[in-house]
């Protein structure tokens, strides 16, 4: 049987995995972390939209008002945790990461829902990569 172009196209589609393309991109990973750090510092909740935590009055006048009692945490403070967001790539899945280890709290820990996406942002994140899925399938056609 004589392969056409069109099976040759299809063949080569099968080879090529556009999910660990797109996701290793510099820029898909910066926009899923910056997805992550504004829910964080907008709203101060995990991936369930909960509240993570609320700052004391006493966080309050050490702070100097700059973290103001009442309002959610926000986890920002010196900015070591959101400069260590990474993400690992694999064959279908990613991993966001951090070195979350503050005030005996470790907020990279699974179990704090503090490192992912909220249901909300997959929406976003979706509308930021279709397009780009589309690029590279016309790209390799």
């Amino acid at each position: 049987m004589k392969k056409t172009i069109i099976h040759e196209r299809l063949q080569k589609l099968k080879a090529v995995n556009f999910w660990v393309e797109l996701m290793s991109n510099p820029e898909t990973k910066q926009f899923i972390i910056r997805l992550n750090q504004n829910r964080l510092e907008l709203f101060g909740t995990d991936i369930d939209n909960n509240v993570i935590g609320y700052y004391s009055p006493e966080t309050e006048i050490m702070s100097g008002g700059e973290k103001q009692a009442g309002k959610p945490y926000n986890l920002k403070d010196t900015g070591y945790f959101y400069d260590s967001f990474k993400i690992d790539v694999f064959s279908n899945y990613i991993v966001i990461d951090a070195d979350g280890l503050k005030d005996n709290v470790d907020w990279s820990d699974p179990s704090e829902k503090v490192l992912g996406l909220a249901e909300y942002q997959f929406e976003i994140l979706k509308l930021y990569i279709v397009p780009k899925l589309i690029s590279l399938i016309k790209n390799e056609l």
